[in-house]
């Protein structure tokens, strides 16, 4: 992984940078380095692939940047903040799928207010789960998303019967 990204420093390219730091830092270096450091990272990703017309990469590192800020124990209130604008942005950008993913997470973080009347239901403001058309990428998410929310409220069955 650091040999990719010092060849990617090295070509002095911003061609393909935000598909370098999304891929790396998504699969690979969250479990080498500490999650508070990704965060600039992930901007730069976003910011490179937005310079170089790589929307749906820069989407991607935009999306796991505002998940970092829950991973990283940021206030709820923010990351529902960053939510919004940054849904609103990969629409605009036609990144349906992106978009579809941050609602879900979105969701997750209402819920987790006490903005929903269910809490591992993944309906409500940001989304209703009765009415998502999946993607493979979103129903990986979906699962994923459902699985926290079944744990943090105590669902332990529910959220084990998700995975298998």
């Amino acid at each position: 992984g650091e040999r990719a990204l010092q060849i990617q420093e090295r070509c002095e390219s911003e061609a393909g940078k935000a598909t370098t730091f999304a891929s790396f830092y998504v699969f690979l270096f969250h479990h080498m380095k500490p999650l508070q450091s990704l965060s600039k990272l992930f901007l730069e990703g976003y910011q490179s692939g937005m310079r170089t017309g790589d929307k749906s990469m820069s989407m991607w590192c935009l999306l796991w940047n505002v998940v970092l800020l829950y991973r990283t124990g940021k206030p709820l209130k923010l990351i529902v903040e960053q939510c919004q604008a940054s849904i609103t942005q990969m629409v605009e950008l036609k990144e349906e799928d992106q978009a579809s993913m941050q609602r879900m997470y979105w969701q997750l973080y209402l819920n987790l207010m006490g903005s929903s009347n269910n809490t591992v239901e993944l309906s409500g403001k940001a989304m209703d789960e009765k009415e998502v058309v999946f993607t493979p990428f979103s129903h990986a998410t979906f699962i994923i998303v459902k699985t926290i929310a079944s744990s943090l409220f105590g669902r332990y069955e529910l959220g084990a019967h998700l995975v298998l």
